[in-house]
């Protein structure tokens, strides 16, 4: 069976060190190879370390020290609050090609531009293989991300399940979007997603 790639960020009051936003938790898992798609990201010439985005502490020390090699399978950052996560995970969103709002790379709307400027110095390295689909799930904006997908029409709607999201509970939309828009094969990035229902889904 073939597994997605996922990294989903996760606070975590227990992290000391705040440069520490930055934790592979999947290190754990055995026999694991690197990631099929991003393997490996890096922080280019940064323009100072004064300014935000790039005095956060993950960024600071992702540009010291050389970056970060990504496993295949599902990758936690974790981090206190405000030690940069959900900054980073949306600067490599967009860096792979996604909508900073979120959705995929077909989903090129913006309600009101706010992302940092830090996909800008990221540097990927991307492996032999591509992702069959790819997208960001953002809890804060995924509201933006159903307007659009009832404005793209019923095409869209159908690849989340055939009811717009707008017409589904909090959980249930997400429930939707992951069972049937998450593929074995993609590439998925989920920003701490608080869903109150049990959720199991099976890639084959």
């Amino acid at each position: 069976m073939t597994t997605p790639d996922i990294l989903f960020t996760l606070e975590d009051s227990s992290v000391k060190a705040q440069v520490r936003g930055l934790v592979d938790m999947d290190r754990t898992r055995q026999g694991s190879d690197r990631s099929r798609f991003i393997r490996h990201f890096r922080i280019d010439s940064p323009p100072g370390s004064s300014s935000y985005p790039f005095c956060l502490p993950v960024v600071k020390h992702l540009y010291e020290t050389g970056g970060f090699s990504l496993r295949g399978g599902l990758t936690f950052l974790v981090g206190e609050n405000g030690s940069g996560k959900s900054t980073l995970l949306e600067a490599l969103a967009v860096a792979a090609g996604m909508n900073a709002e979120g959705g995929s790379q077909n989903y090129r709307f913006a309600t009101r531009s706010s992302e940092s400027s830090l996909s800008q110095y990221l540097s990927l390295a991307w492996g032999m293989e591509k992702p069959r689909s790819r997208f960001f799930l953002r809890a804060e904006t995924y509201y933006n991300v159903a307007t659009e997908t009832e404005r793209l029409g019923h095409a869209q709607i159908a690849a989340l399940g055939g009811v717009s999201p707008h017409l589904r509970s909090h959980g249930e939309s997400f429930v939707d979007l992951m069972a049937h828009r998450f593929h074995a094969g993609g590439l998925y990035f989920m920003d701490e997603l608080r869903l109150h229902c049990p959720l199991t889904l099976a890639w084959g």
